[in-house]
């Protein structure tokens, strides 16, 4: 019940479905991909930040799944925006591509690459900048309740920092 069938020559096409041929002799255009994909859970953690821009202010939140791993956008900008239905597709589409595994840092480098012609900052820049500010912060937060010895999450009781995977402690060093 075939209906047509479709050949390319090799080499013929800037991106090819198949290629055949050993993994030795693989094509510049060839990429391994993996997909991934992660679902929204009920609850999650995230971050907003206040940008002001020329048109008023913009609220930009990330939420994190339980692994603290960025799954969603939103942008909930001031109604004097005239970018505003756009500014929120961006979101969803950044969204989308967060929770289908396209890395972060590709993301943010193509958001933070588009400028507007009127000059000002544009909603994907200001989305791309917020973006990679509330990574690094949850990164740096992370690396300080670090403990030195073995990497684990340090917890605080009694007054004391102690790690409960080794048993480091700051009140006992």
């Amino acid at each position: 019940k075939c209906k047509g069938v479709t050949y390319y020559r090799e080499g013929s096409r800037s991106a090819e479905v198949l290629v055949k041929g050993d993994d030795k002799a693989k094509s510049k255009n060839q990429r391994l991909v993996t997909h991934i994909h992660r679902d929204r859970q009920d609850e999650l953690e995230g971050i907003t930040k206040k940008v002001k821009t020329s048109h008023g202010n913009s609220y930009i939140t990330v939420n994190f799944d339980v692994d603290g791993y960025p799954l969603e956008v939103f942008n909930q900008a001031s109604a004097k925006i005239p970018c505003n239905a756009s500014s929120e597709g961006l979101a969803r589409m950044t969204s989308l591509a967060l929770r289908e595994g396209i890395a972060i840092d590709r993301i943010i480098k193509q958001l933070t690459s588009a400028k507007c012609s009127s000059g000002c900052v544009s909603c994907p820049d200001m989305m791309g900048h917020v973006l990679s500010d509330i990574l690094k912060k949850r990164q740096e937060d992370k690396v300080e309740n670090e403990c030195p010895e073995c990497k684990a999450q340090l917890e605080t009781s009694e007054g004391c920092i102690h790690c409960p995977a080794c048993g480091w402690g700051k009140c006992s060093t």
